[in-house]
């Protein structure tokens, strides 16, 4: 019996589901048993790429309601903002960085479930 591992650093809160596909030598293929692995207390978002230079997607990594989010600078001036009523869980929003200057801003989101942020470098 074999055994594996698989950490899956972009995990939805929620349901994930997962299984295996063995390919063999000779080239059949089988698919192990479906797993439902259930998910609580994720990160609110992900950004990818970062560091950036043009853009950075915004995943949403659970649902969300009452979402503001604001781009800070190195002076704490807020240059972006959007307010949103909810969020899916797994959507992407692409932040468009070309208008503002080199260097190291502050990504905050608010919600219904708490404030988060990270630095994002742009370059």
């Amino acid at each position: 019996m074999q055994q594996y591992s698989f950490n899956n650093s972009k995990a939805l809160e929620g349901n994930n589901f997962y299984r295996l596909k063995q390919v063999d030598q000779d080239g059949k293929i089988r698919y192990s048993a479906i797993v439902k692995v259930a998910v609580k207390g994720v990160a609110l978002f992900a950004l990818y790429p970062n560091p950036a230079t043009t853009k950075t997607t915004l995943q949403i990594r659970s649902q969300l309601s009452k979402v503001s989010i604001s781009l800070i600078d190195n002076y704490d001036r807020i240059v972006y903002q959007s307010n949103h009523a909810s969020l899916q869980a797994g959507s992407n929003m692409d932040l468009q960085l070309q208008q503002y200057a080199k260097g190291i801003y502050t990504l905050k989101l608010q919600s219904d479930k708490g404030s988060s942020t990270e630095k994002i470098v742009l370059h």
